[in-house]
């Protein structure tokens, strides 16, 4: 049996593995570095074509799945076309790219399930697997891969072509919620399920994230303890990105209303029921096979969460299991990487101040405000349960004086007392 044997070639993929290629009459397999065979029978053979590739020539072999072989040498180009046409019936051609008018074109989704910009000649294409967001921003389409954005003009007619190609061409959606508030980023957004990953459909965004690359799950109480108000968070890695922000956690608000849903994928319930944060909750867990956190901290007005602010944003504080966590706009602290924690202003009488403020230095450091002093011991707690370093300044208030001297005898009663002193 003729076999061609192409050797020192790479396999397109992730991270590009070295490959041999060996083609007969009765199909094609690929080994690669490490180990890994793919294979196709002769009858599983659709299409192929031959281009200009980075590394010399280029195959791609559409069968049970897409494969593009790499740094293919010219002079096989031939005997290649020959086999094709006489073992699987395919006219192998060499596809000429363009290389000069490379700003118009037409764009639109191929027979191959690929987005092709082109003009006479084929600009470039990209699998539409490999598009994290589809986004609409007036009169421009951005599309965003792993670590590029592209940008095209069009009209909008073309625009919501592009976008239903790279939605229906993909996959089946298994589940869906419409309408949810995101709380960071802002913005009202369709979350539609699909097998292996989630799209946030917004008026002006689009993006696509793997149930694989959601790190972690909290779902936290708003307010009181029970309350049905609720914020669920997903750490994500890598982060969605709209224009130049790039954002690690996704900030989803629930109110406390109630509904029925039905999903259709074999790891999902056919119907759930109940408050639809804790229906997206159950749904996220089952996919993304990761179990939620929830807050077990509780204020002395029995809140899961300590009301204040950092800089200009206010919000809530989580003291959770290995971290404390700010929201909405999420900032995460892992226990672990706090070296001390500071309080400033606590000894202040109440007429002078209600509230306290808690320095975190980390790598940084992070300052919040206005907590209310009625939390300090319970917060103080806290960490020294969790074995944060922990101290406060105390203030020596009735201290004042016109001379220098004084305002240096001033300065010197203001002395910072560790945590641990109290614990006796």
């Amino acid at each position: 049996m003729e076999i061609l044997t192409l050797s020192d070639c790479f396999l397109k993929s992730k991270t590009d593995k070295k490959a041999t290629v060996k083609i007969s009459r009765d199909g094609i397999a690929i080994k690669a570095e490490g180990g890994e065979v793919y294979t196709m029978e002769k009858n599983e053979v659709k299409d192929a074509e031959l281009f200009h590739g980075s590394r010399k020539m280029a195959i791609r072999i559409f069968g049970n799945a897409v494969y593009e072989i790499n740094n293919v040498d010219q002079n096989y180009i031939d005997e290649l076309k020959r086999m094709f046409s006489e073992y699987f019936k395919i006219s192998l051609y060499v596809k000429e790219l363009e290389i000069a008018d490379v700003l118009c074109g037409e764009l639109g989704i191929n027979g191959q399930k690929a987005l092709e910009f082109r003009s006479t000649k084929t600009i470039f294409e990209v699998p539409v697997e490999d598009i994290e967001s589809v986004v609409d921003i007036r009169n421009e389409l951005s599309i965003s891969l792993k670590d590029v954005e592209i940008r095209f003009v069009s009209n909008k007619k073309a625009i919501e072509e592009i976008k239903e190609g790279c939605s229906s061409s993909v996959d089946d959606e298994i589940f869906k919620m419409e309408g949810l508030s995101l709380a960071y980023p802002r913005g009202k957004f369709n979350l539609i399920f699909f097998r292996d990953y989630l799209r946030l459909v917004g008026s002006s965004y689009d993006h696509k994230v793997y149930y694989k690359s959601v790190r972690q799950l909290y779902i936290l109480e708003k307010g009181y303890i029970r309350d049905e108000e609720r914020y669920v968070v997903a750490c994500v890695d890598p982060p969605i990105r709209q224009g130049q922000t790039r954002y690690d956690y996704i900030v989803a608000s629930f109110d406390d209303a109630e509904g029925e849903m039905n999903a259709n994928d074999e790891r999902l319930k056919k119907e759930y029921s109940g408050l639809h944060s804790e229906i997206f909750t159950e749904v996220m867990e089952t996919l993304c096979v990761i179990k939620a956190v929830r807050s077990m901290f509780e204020s002395r007005d029995g809140m899961r969460c300590l009301r204040c602010a950092i800089k200009a944003y206010e919000g809530q504080l989580y003291p959770l299991e290995d971290c404390v966590l700010f929201l909405p706009k999420a900032i995460r602290l892992g226990l672990n990487e706090i070296s001390l924690v500071e309080f400033s202003r606590i000894n202040l009488s109440s007429m002078q101040a209600k509230t306290f403020d808690m320095t975190l230095f980390c790598e940084g450091s992070y300052t919040f405000n206005g907590l209310s002093k009625d939390e300090f011991g319970m917060l103080e707690q806290y960490f020294h349960s969790k074995g944060v370093k922990a101290r406060s300044e105390i203030i020596d208030d009735g201290a004042s004086s016109d001379s220098e001297e004084d305002d240096y005898e001033s300065e010197n009663d203001s002395m910072v007392v560790d945590s641990d002193s109290y614990d006796s």
